[in-house]
Protein backbone atom coordinates (compact mmCIF):
# COMPACT_ATOMS: atom_id res chain seq x y z
CA UNK A 1 0.00 0.00 0.00
CA UNK A 2 1.70 3.50 -1.17
CA UNK A 3 1.58 6.13 2.06
CA UNK A 4 -0.30 9.30 1.53
CA UNK A 5 -0.40 11.89 4.29
CA UNK A 6 -3.98 13.69 4.95
CA UNK A 7 -5.26 15.82 8.18
CA UNK A 8 -5.38 13.93 11.23
CA UNK A 9 -8.94 15.69 12.08
CA UNK A 10 -11.35 18.49 11.36
CA UNK A 11 -9.64 21.94 11.96
CA UNK A 12 -10.96 25.50 11.42
CA UNK A 13 -8.79 28.68 11.80
CA UNK A 14 -9.41 32.49 10.43
CA UNK A 15 -7.66 35.94 10.17
CA UNK A 16 -8.60 39.22 9.02
CA UNK A 17 -6.53 41.37 6.37
CA UNK A 18 -7.63 44.69 4.98
CA UNK A 19 -10.95 44.36 7.07
CA UNK A 20 -12.20 40.90 5.43
CA UNK A 21 -12.40 37.98 7.14
CA UNK A 22 -11.32 34.77 5.71
CA UNK A 23 -12.12 31.53 7.50
CA UNK A 24 -10.72 28.28 6.66
CA UNK A 25 -11.08 24.72 7.15
CA UNK A 26 -9.76 21.26 6.73
CA UNK A 27 -10.93 17.63 6.90
CA UNK A 28 -10.01 14.83 5.91
CA UNK A 29 -11.99 12.60 3.60
CA UNK A 30 -12.34 8.92 1.82
CA UNK A 31 -14.37 9.81 -1.23
CA UNK A 32 -15.54 12.74 -3.56
CA UNK A 33 -18.64 12.64 -2.34
CA UNK A 34 -17.70 13.01 0.95
CA UNK A 35 -15.76 16.20 0.03
CA UNK A 36 -18.68 17.76 -1.58
CA UNK A 37 -20.59 17.16 1.54
CA UNK A 38 -18.32 18.94 3.68
CA UNK A 39 -18.24 21.95 0.83
CA UNK A 40 -21.98 21.63 1.07
CA UNK A 41 -22.13 22.09 4.40
CA UNK A 42 -19.49 24.83 4.93
CA UNK A 43 -21.87 26.88 1.80
CA UNK A 44 -24.97 26.52 3.64
CA UNK A 45 -23.11 27.83 6.76
CA UNK A 46 -21.46 30.64 5.63
CA UNK A 47 -24.39 31.26 3.15
CA UNK A 48 -23.70 35.07 3.65
CA UNK A 49 -19.59 35.07 2.46
CA UNK A 50 -18.52 36.63 -0.75
CA UNK A 51 -16.62 34.10 -1.58
CA UNK A 52 -16.74 30.34 -0.36
CA UNK A 53 -13.49 28.97 -2.28
CA UNK A 54 -12.31 25.42 -2.35
CA UNK A 55 -9.89 22.71 -3.29
CA UNK A 56 -9.17 18.82 -2.40
CA UNK A 57 -7.20 15.75 -3.57
CA UNK A 58 -7.96 12.07 -3.08
CA UNK A 59 -6.05 9.60 -2.53
CA UNK A 60 -6.36 8.26 -6.41
CA UNK A 61 -5.31 11.70 -7.54
CA UNK A 62 -8.45 13.39 -8.21
CA UNK A 63 -7.87 17.46 -7.42
CA UNK A 64 -10.76 19.61 -7.53
CA UNK A 65 -10.77 23.36 -6.80
CA UNK A 66 -13.33 26.22 -7.12
CA UNK A 67 -12.80 30.08 -7.13
CA UNK A 68 -16.29 30.71 -6.75
CA UNK A 69 -16.34 33.90 -8.25
CA UNK A 70 -12.71 35.32 -7.51
CA UNK A 71 -10.74 36.52 -10.35
CA UNK A 72 -9.38 33.16 -12.35
CA UNK A 73 -6.65 31.14 -10.37
CA UNK A 74 -6.13 33.49 -7.73
CA UNK A 75 -8.21 30.73 -4.91
CA UNK A 76 -8.58 27.59 -5.68
CA UNK A 77 -5.39 27.00 -7.57
CA UNK A 78 -3.42 28.84 -4.20
CA UNK A 79 -4.99 26.58 -2.08
CA UNK A 80 -4.25 23.26 -4.27
CA UNK A 81 -1.13 24.60 -4.12
CA UNK A 82 -0.94 24.58 -0.37
CA UNK A 83 -2.41 21.13 -0.27
CA UNK A 84 0.18 19.50 -2.39
CA UNK A 85 3.26 21.73 -0.56
CA UNK A 86 2.79 21.49 2.81
CA UNK A 87 6.61 21.55 3.39
CA UNK A 88 6.52 25.33 2.39
CA UNK A 89 3.04 25.51 4.68
CA UNK A 90 5.08 24.12 7.77
CA UNK A 91 7.70 27.31 7.00
CA UNK A 92 4.95 30.08 6.48
CA UNK A 93 3.22 28.83 9.77
CA UNK A 94 6.54 30.21 11.80
CA UNK A 95 7.15 33.18 9.41
CA UNK A 96 3.25 34.44 8.98
CA UNK A 97 3.93 37.38 11.00
CA UNK A 98 6.34 39.14 8.39
CA UNK A 99 5.92 36.52 5.36
CA UNK A 100 3.39 35.92 3.10
CA UNK A 101 2.05 33.26 0.59
CA UNK A 102 2.17 34.53 -2.91
CA UNK A 103 0.91 32.28 -5.95
CA UNK A 104 2.60 33.26 -9.41
CA UNK A 105 -0.59 32.77 -11.68
CA UNK A 106 0.64 34.80 -14.48
CA UNK A 107 4.39 33.53 -14.43
CA UNK A 108 5.50 30.23 -13.53
CA UNK A 109 2.21 29.15 -11.56
CA UNK A 110 4.35 28.39 -8.36
CA UNK A 111 3.81 29.19 -4.40
CA UNK A 112 6.23 31.28 -3.10
CA UNK A 113 6.51 33.12 0.52
CA UNK A 114 6.95 36.81 0.26
CA UNK A 115 7.58 39.67 2.61
CA UNK A 116 4.51 40.97 4.32
CA UNK A 117 5.63 44.22 4.05
CA UNK A 118 5.16 45.88 1.10
CA UNK A 119 8.46 48.17 1.44
CA UNK A 120 10.53 45.25 1.75
CA UNK A 121 11.53 44.22 -1.76
CA UNK A 122 14.38 41.75 -3.22
CA UNK A 123 13.79 38.09 -2.35
CA UNK A 124 11.19 34.87 -2.17
CA UNK A 125 11.45 31.48 -1.05
CA UNK A 126 10.30 28.33 -3.29
CA UNK A 127 9.82 24.74 -2.29
CA UNK A 128 10.59 21.56 -4.67
CA UNK A 129 8.28 19.49 -2.20
CA UNK A 130 11.93 18.34 0.12
CA UNK A 131 13.86 21.54 0.21
CA UNK A 132 13.17 25.20 0.58
CA UNK A 133 15.07 27.44 -2.15
CA UNK A 134 15.70 31.04 -1.27
CA UNK A 135 15.34 33.31 -4.49
CA UNK A 136 16.94 36.81 -5.34
CA UNK A 137 14.00 38.46 -6.77
CA UNK A 138 13.34 41.71 -8.51
CA UNK A 139 10.63 42.97 -10.47
CA UNK A 140 11.36 46.27 -12.52
CA UNK A 141 8.16 47.36 -12.17
CA UNK A 142 9.07 47.84 -8.57
CA UNK A 143 12.27 49.60 -9.41
CA UNK A 144 11.34 51.99 -12.04
CA UNK A 145 7.88 54.13 -13.17
CA UNK A 146 8.21 51.82 -17.14
CA UNK A 147 5.60 50.58 -18.98
CA UNK A 148 8.36 49.27 -21.30
CA UNK A 149 7.87 45.49 -21.58
CA UNK A 150 11.95 44.83 -22.66
CA UNK A 151 12.63 44.96 -19.01
CA UNK A 152 12.68 41.20 -17.77
CA UNK A 153 12.05 40.38 -13.94
CA UNK A 154 15.26 39.28 -12.08
CA UNK A 155 14.90 35.67 -10.98
CA UNK A 156 18.17 34.14 -9.31
CA UNK A 157 18.29 31.27 -7.30
CA UNK A 158 20.87 31.39 -4.23
CA UNK A 159 20.53 29.14 -1.81
CA UNK A 160 18.48 25.45 -0.84
CA UNK A 161 18.43 23.77 2.21
CA UNK A 162 15.70 20.91 3.70
CA UNK A 163 15.89 22.44 7.13
CA UNK A 164 13.05 24.36 8.50
CA UNK A 165 15.21 25.89 11.33
CA UNK A 166 17.48 27.76 8.84
CA UNK A 167 15.35 28.88 6.29
CA UNK A 168 13.53 30.27 8.80
CA UNK A 169 16.24 31.78 11.05
CA UNK A 170 17.05 33.72 7.06
CA UNK A 171 14.19 35.03 6.86
CA UNK A 172 14.06 36.12 10.24
CA UNK A 173 17.29 37.64 9.39
CA UNK A 174 16.03 39.56 6.10
CA UNK A 175 12.24 40.17 6.27
CA UNK A 176 11.75 41.03 10.40
CA UNK A 177 12.13 44.68 10.23
CA UNK A 178 9.56 46.92 8.81
CA UNK A 179 10.26 49.93 7.09
CA UNK A 180 8.01 52.93 6.13
CA UNK A 181 10.30 53.20 2.80
CA UNK A 182 11.24 51.00 0.37
CA UNK A 183 14.20 48.63 1.01
CA UNK A 184 16.11 46.49 -1.44
CA UNK A 185 17.21 43.58 0.70
CA UNK A 186 19.12 40.62 -2.00
CA UNK A 187 19.98 37.37 -0.32
CA UNK A 188 23.45 35.88 -1.42
CA UNK A 189 23.02 33.20 0.68
CA UNK A 190 21.22 31.49 3.78
CA UNK A 191 23.65 34.01 6.29
CA UNK A 192 24.41 37.51 3.56
CA UNK A 193 22.64 39.87 1.71
CA UNK A 194 23.25 43.10 0.29
CA UNK A 195 20.52 45.67 1.06
CA UNK A 196 20.29 49.52 -0.01
CA UNK A 197 17.45 51.97 0.07
CA UNK A 198 17.82 53.25 -3.97
CA UNK A 199 17.80 50.76 -7.07
CA UNK A 200 21.68 52.60 -8.09
CA UNK A 201 22.88 51.55 -4.63
CA UNK A 202 22.02 47.84 -4.69
CA UNK A 203 25.07 45.88 -4.15
CA UNK A 204 27.00 48.35 -2.48
CA UNK A 205 27.13 47.40 0.56
CA UNK A 206 26.77 44.03 1.84
CA UNK A 207 26.29 42.31 5.08
CA UNK A 208 27.26 38.45 7.14
CA UNK A 209 24.98 37.24 9.70
CA UNK A 210 24.95 35.80 12.79
CA UNK A 211 28.72 36.01 13.89
CA UNK A 212 30.30 35.64 10.14
CA UNK A 213 33.34 37.63 9.28
CA UNK A 214 33.11 39.72 6.05
CA UNK A 215 34.40 37.01 3.98
CA UNK A 216 32.48 35.84 1.72
CA UNK A 217 32.95 32.77 -0.42
CA UNK A 218 32.83 32.57 -4.26
CA UNK A 219 29.31 31.60 -4.70
CA UNK A 220 27.80 34.72 -2.65
CA UNK A 221 30.15 37.01 -4.21
CA UNK A 222 29.18 35.74 -7.83
CA UNK A 223 25.39 36.21 -6.68
CA UNK A 224 26.21 39.27 -5.78
CA UNK A 225 28.38 40.50 -8.71
CA UNK A 226 24.84 38.90 -10.86
CA UNK A 227 22.09 41.58 -8.80
CA UNK A 228 24.50 44.32 -9.79
CA UNK A 229 24.62 43.56 -13.24
CA UNK A 230 21.29 43.70 -13.49
CA UNK A 231 20.95 47.23 -11.63
CA UNK A 232 23.21 48.75 -14.43
CA UNK A 233 20.83 49.03 -17.05
CA UNK A 234 18.20 50.96 -14.45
Amino acid sequence: MAEYKTVRKNAQDQFVEKRSRFIGYACPVQTEQEALDFITSKKSEHWDASHNVYAYILRDGTMRFSDDGEPQGTAGIPILGGIKNKKLFDLYNRVSHFMLPYFNVEGDGKLYLEPRDDNRLGFRVGCTGSEYVLYQYLDPFDLIDTDDMCFSEYFREVARTPDLKKMKKCLWMLANRYTEDVVYTVPLSLDTYTESAGVKHIGRRSYCAWGRKDNFTAAEKKALESVKNYVKKF
